[in-house]
């Protein structure tokens, strides 16, 4: 069991498997100029399932979720998850734009994944063209059908609220959801990379979010579940009822019930989504030493140390590389 100084359990582990992304969401990544990782400086399946399995074994990880960029993007995405299921954990979940997830969902559910988070900021064409920048729409929701169809659930799906762009669209985003029994969250827009220069302008608290909701729909408080990022409503709308969530970083920080490490694509271990850097796990796997486990125990101990009771969410460093 991995412990932090500040006595928070970590058993969660979120692996970004690329920087590279098939969107250009305003939020995240520049349309263009994008810098991403020479494609040697990635893991490889085998050195993430051996770092992987190394957390399970010996720190108690039993949650993991594959992330990215675009996890659907990495090379042999079925065959990774194939061999991650193969690992002691009670969950193996992975986030996705969708764009590639038709092709994918049922490959990945006969492969072991048990389910999918899913982005999906409109309902709108116009809207979506103007916020992710390339990509379509109607691919999305293709994946949100595939994912449904796959068993992939429950399927959840994620709407970063941004002022001006989609804030009067949420009600409509809560109907859909209702209407295919999905689980629908809510973002507060955090000041990362691109969004940090319109951050003030753009940003929603989830207090405003809910009470637009709330006019048009029946809403009962859950309690929070220590350990989870969003905070859970039950919804109702007519004859349909669900559930919705609101997770909000920034209002209302969870940080000292944060349970997560997280594993860039190129190596880093992290404590803390807003550390822009840490301890360097691929130098460990590449080396060759007969003591790498030492070595990599130390290095988890130093990314774990690393994390801060509490973190202001802003960073220079864009989501895409952080790893959401």
């Amino acid at each position: 069991m991995l412990v932090d100084k500040h006595g928070r359990l970590a058993d969660r582990l979120r692996i970004g498997l690329t920087d590279r992304c098939d969107l250009r969401c305003t939020y995240c990544m520049p349309l263009h100029g994008n810098v991403f990782a020479p494609k040697s400086d990635l893991l490889s399946n085998d050195e993430i399932v051996r770092v992987a399995d190394f957390l399970v074994k010996r720190t108690g990880v039993s949650r993991i979720r594959l992330t990215g960029g675009e996890p659907l993007l990495h090379p042999g995405i079925e065959d990774l998850v194939r061999d991650l299921a193969t690992l002691d954990i009670e969950d193996l979940a992975l986030t996705t734009n969708a764009q590639l997830l038709a092709d994918h969902a049922e490959g990945l559910a006969r492969a072991g994944l048990r389910r999918v988070n899913i982005s999906l900021d409109t309902l709108r064409p116009e809207r979506f063209d103007a916020m992710a920048r390339v990509g379509r729409l109607e691919r999305t929701l293709e994946g949100i059908e595939a994912a449904v169809e796959a068993g992939l659930g429950p399927v959840k799906l994620n709407c970063v609220v941004m002022r001006g762009d989609n804030d009067d669209e949420v009600g409509d985003l809560v109907r859909y959801a209702l209407d295919r029994d999905l689980e629908l969250r809510f973002l507060e827009l955090m000041s990362i990379g691109e969004a940090a220069a319109f951050h003030s302008e753009k940003y929603v608290t989830s207090e405003e979010t809910r009470e637009r909701l709330a006019r048009e729909f029946a809403m009962e408080d859950r309690p929070f579940e220590a350990g989870e990022t969003a905070h859970v409503f039950g919804i109702r709308n007519g004859t349909r009822a669900g559930s919705v969530g609101f997770i909000s970083p920034v209002s209302k920080p969870f940080c000292t019930s944060c349970r997560r490490l997280r594993l860039s694509g190129t190596g880093v271990l992290r404590g803390c989504l807003m550390n822009a850097a840490g301890p360097d796990v691929r130098a460990i796997i590449r080396s060759g030493d007969a003591d790498w486990e030492d070595q990599l125990a130390r290095t988890v101990l130093t990314a774990i140390n690393q994390k801060p009771w509490l973190s202001k969410m802003e960073t220079q460093v864009a989501m895409h590389r952080l790893g959401g």
